[in-house]
């Protein structure tokens, strides 16, 4: 049993570690004494409680990009300390990614990095003529979907 995070003398949660042939026996589990001190709640994995406690400030920064973010655009524009690593950036983003709170593009390779941003941000940019500039793909597919609604009406284009 550790502390989760850093101690706290009035802290009541803890984190458990457990070794088991079983499979039901979560491995890594975070808990906290009820404040009447007769039961405990369960808050899941450390992952999970880690990732929860970080989603908030880690969203405030998408949501304020002007384009999409790498997680080493992520990292360094992280000023709030401690900060994380970069590889605890990437589990958070794809534990965002696999929760549909953050959207994803790219490879992953050097030239052509995995990218992120909020569908809300998005939606922004779509709606926004200079954040237009900064996103060209974006702009390719504003541009696409014009295209296609002129085409869509041809009595229209006609008078």
């Amino acid at each position: 049993m550790r502390y989760d995070g850093r101690p706290v003398r009035s802290g009541r949660r803890r984190r458990l570690q457990a070794f088991s042939r079983f499979d039901e026996s979560p491995s890594d589990l975070v808990i906290e004494l009820a404040a009447e001190g007769d039961h405990y709640i369960s808050h899941g994995s450390f992952q999970q409680h880690d990732f929860s406690r970080h989603w908030p400030y880690l969203e405030s920064l998408l949501e304020t990009a002007r384009t999409k973010l790498t997680r080493k655009d992520i990292f360094e524009m992280w000023y709030k300390l401690p900060r994380p690593s970069l590889t605890t950036i990437n589990a958070w983003l794809e534990a965002a990614v696999d929760n549909g709170l953050v959207k994803k593009d790219g490879k992953g390779q050097r030239d052509n990095p995995f990218r992120y941003w909020t569908p809300a941000r998005e939606e922004f940019w779509r709606h926004d003529a200079l954040s237009l500039l900064h996103n060209p793909d974006l702009l390719a597919e504003v541009r696409a979907d014009a295209s296609f609604a002129s085409n869509a009406d041809p009595g229209r284009a006609a008078s």
